[in-house]
């Protein structure tokens, strides 16, 4: 245990103040507090091999794991693989100051110090950043997306949060090389969400086929439970340079693996500057399959096999 103490702690805050995930300059190493504005009841926290004196108010109000395990005078070791003394820094600084920054690199791991501290405020905020559409670039915000499954349940907890911005992103998600290894439950969790911009339920269909094509061999006992996911509310678009739009064919696979490359292929700008979102009651211009018959019809496993 470090010998010495970092003085982190500061005037209160029942207002936690909002993140700036695009900071200009590189953050400090240390939050900086006005040390003149000092808390009642400070406790020591250490992290890796350091120990921080904070205000045990600001902790308690802000974090559920320290509702029960703070004590005056005595120093409590928090130890996690997602935690760090510098991301510590980063939380405590979110919870006591007015322009708290967290770099850019950092968001995802800064949700999972988040998810390990319960400070359901600080989640929140990021949360609200992320899915945010002009927040981020659409490939930063899949890359996010995967990120975050990637760090197991509770990855998967946070991914469900993020589906609003993903959504808007699920061409380009399907188009990028970690759709196929998703697994089956984040998969639903995604065909689930009312936030798929699509230009048709058929893009939806194709997009289970694609997934199932990479494993079938495993994978065909989930498309069952994955299809039933079909026809839920979208947001329907439209993209001019579709290679299927106004087509008078039905949608094959072979199409949809084209639009997906050239979707991987050009800069994601020239996507979201010629897409046109369209009402909800306004029908897509892509071909219609009847998908539930053509699920019945077990049509798509002979897809799986050709070529």
């Amino acid at each position: 245990m470090a010998s010495r103490h970092d003085g982190v702690y500061g005037g209160l805050s029942h207002h936690p103040s909002p993140i700036y995930a695009h900071a200009s300059v590189p953050v400090a190493p240390k939050v900086q507090i006005n040390k003149k504005v000092l808390c009642k009841n400070p406790v020591l926290v250490s992290v890796e091999d350091k120990v921080f004196k904070c205000s045990k108010v600001v902790l308690v109000a802000n974090c559920q794991i320290f509702s029960s395990t703070l004590e005056i005078g005595h120093t409590l070791k928090l130890t996690a693989s997602c935690l760090s003394s510098k991301r510590f820094i980063f939380a405590y600084g979110w919870m006591v100051t007015n322009h708290a920054a967290i770099p850019y690199e950092e968001m995802i791991n800064m949700l999972m110090v988040a998810d390990f501290l319960k400070c359901s405020p600080l989640e929140k905020s990021i949360l609200t950043i992320f899915n945010d559409v002009d927040g981020y670039l659409v490939k930063d915000s899949v890359r996010f997306y995967f990120e975050v499954i990637e760090k197991g349940e509770k990855g998967d907890r946070l991914a469900r949060e993020m589906l609003p911005r993903v959504g808007h992103s699920f061409l380009i998600l399907v188009a990028s090389k970690e759709f196929a290894k998703v697994t089956a439950k984040q998969l639903y969790d995604l065909l689930s969400s009312s936030h798929l911009a699509v230009q048709s339920e058929s893009e939806v269909l194709w997009a289970v086929i694609y997934w199932l094509r990479e494993d079938y061999e495993n994978r065909q006992e989930h498309g069952g439970y994955l299809f039933k996911q079909l026809q839920n509310k979208r947001i329907w678009i439209k993209d001019p340079l579709c290679p299927y739009l106004n087509c008078t064919s039905k949608l094959s696979m072979k199409m949809f693996r084209d639009y997906l490359q050239l979707l991987n292929a050009e800069p994601e700008a020239n996507f979201l500057n010629r897409i046109e979102i369209l009402s909800p009651e306004r029908p897509p211009a892509v071909p219609q399959e009847n998908i539930l018959d053509k699920i019945l019809e077990n049509i798509y496993e002979n897809i799986l096999s050709s070529s």
